[in-house]
């Protein structure tokens, strides 16, 4: 073989030579990176852990206990198919899902924008009129309930908030949070 030849055959072999060091370089880094991770996460994950022991939670109060709790009690109404019944106004309502209408003994709620009640429609009222100042609403079918105009009341089914209806048909609301801090006795 010639001194060329030689030459030639060292041009070929050395960038092959140089491209299979690099690849085993890289494998060996992967390798070593793989394994490293591997550890991190059978460390962390895969050793026993001891957890505490469970502890007894008493049970907390849904929001329509704690709405009954700060505004109530609620009386029932007598039912009523009059236009202006008789609501116990100021008192704070709870219309109820059963189509009754209990009255607080204790609690009124003034409405007043100024205290952070903001214009926010109830979205299980489906139909609303306003006469005489007194506000007739809908749920649902069969469900029809006449509240006095600015009285506050809270949905059953809804009892994070405390609503009130103008004589304007404007809807107003406010949290049941805030209303125990507004709350007035009665």
């Amino acid at each position: 073989m010639s001194d060329h030849d030689k030459s030639r055959e060292r041009k070929v072999l050395y960038p092959i030579l140089g491209i299979t060091v690099l690849i085993i370089v890289v494998t060996l880094v992967v390798i070593t990176i793989i394994t490293n991770i591997l550890n991190t996460a059978h460390q962390n994950f895969g050793s026993q852990q001891t957890l505490p022991p469970a502890t007894q939670q008493p049970l907390q109060p849904t929001n329509l206990q704690q709405v009954e709790t700060v505004l109530g009690p609620f009386s029932t109404l007598p039912a009523s198919n009059s236009t202006t019944p008789d609501t116990q106004y100021p008192a704070v309502l709870m219309i109820r899902q059963d189509g009754s209408i209990g009255a607080s003994s204790n609690w009124s709620v003034p409405f007043n924008t100024g205290a952070g009640w903001t214009q926010q429609s109830a979205g299980q009222i489906v139909s609303l009129t306003v006469m005489s100042g007194f506000a007739t609403f809908s749920t649902g079918p069969g469900r029809s309930y006449t509240v006095k105009c600015n009285q506050s009341f809270v949905l059953e089914q809804d009892p994070q908030y405390v609503y009130v209806i103008t004589s304007s048909s404007m809807q107003y609301s406010i949290s049941s949070a805030r209303a125990e801090v507004l709350r007035q006795h009665i």
